[in-house]
């Protein structure tokens, strides 16, 4: 089904998030910033965030700014 801000919800709770990384080459400090904050939202709402196609970069960053953990 759609689901727009604007819908009405109609029963379905969200779980999980993932997000397709492999066309971000570089984030600045602030997007970073932006990025650990809206994660930390998700994470009290008890929703899954999951990055996939990371590049090895941005999982240093990610790690580094409490995004995700130092996982292998």
């Amino acid at each position: 089904p759609k689901a727009h801000p604007g819908d009405k919800r109609r029963g379905w709770t969200l779980h999980s998030i993932i997000i397709h990384s492999r066309n971000i080459p570089d984030m600045d400090a602030s997007a970073i910033q932006v990025l650990a904050e809206m994660v930390e939202k998700y994470h009290k709402r008890g929703i899954f965030v999951c990055f996939v196609k990371l590049r090895e970069k941005l999982r240093h960053l990610f790690v580094r700014a409490h995004i995700i953990e130092n996982a292998h």
